[in-house]
């Protein structure tokens, strides 16, 4: 959110800004005992550049990453109350605090600008469980159901992609899985996420 305060700053955003901005709150729930106090300081920020945002057309989309959950995310939103403030849903990222990314996305979808849409998977370590990304139709996030609701509930024109990978013993090695990955996963959102949607 801090990234807000410099772009709207700049001089003449119309030349280079994209028509959305993605943007996060950016703290460590498990550090910050107070996160409304976040939620409060987040939405200051927002309306110093919500008068920039509305004046130039661009959509700030705010990424659930990490720090907010759906509710706190939500809240946020709509406390903002304007037509330029959204989401960018990381379906990955409803995961880390153990939410369901069908229902969250469901919740959202008035207020989403931008996905990353994923596909994650989990596995049992000895302290605990991991998530990591896999190519789309491989883990365990209800992914048709998503684009469902993405395609007939939100004012979405795109689905944006975003495949991260386990990094291999060699670069060379991990290049070669994200694109591996991009290709299956592309095949997998052409064939069965938009099978009977034009």
């Amino acid at each position: 959110m801090r990234r807000a305060i410099c772009w709207s700053s700049c001089a003449s955003p119309t030349r280079w800004a994209p028509p959305i901005l993605r943007t996060y709150i950016g703290f460590n729930p498990r550090e910050v005992a107070d996160v409304q106090q976040e939620v409060t300081y987040a939405l200051a920020q927002l309306e110093q550049v919500k008068p920039r945002a509305e004046e130039y057309r661009i959509k700030i989309a705010i990424e659930n990453h990490c720090d907010l959950k759906t509710d706190e995310l939500l809240d946020l939103v709509q406390r903002a109350n304007s037509p330029f403030i959204g989401v960018c849903v990381d379906l990955g990222n409803f995961m880390i605090h153990l939410e369901n990314p069908t229902e969250s996305v469901k919740r959202l979808a008035p207020y989403i600008y931008s996905t990353h849409f994923k596909d994650y998977a989990s596995e049992m370590m000895n302290w605990g469980f991991k998530t990591f990304g896999v190519p789309l139709g491989k883990g365990s996030i209800d992914l048709k159901a998503i684009a469902d609701i993405l395609i007939n509930e939100s004012k979405l024109d795109r689905i944006m992609l975003e495949l991260p990978v386990e990094k291999e013993a060699t670069e060379a090695a991990t290049l070669k899985k994200e694109d591996d990955c991009v290709v299956e996963s592309v095949a997998y959102a052409r064939n069965v996420l938009l099978k009977g949607y034009n």
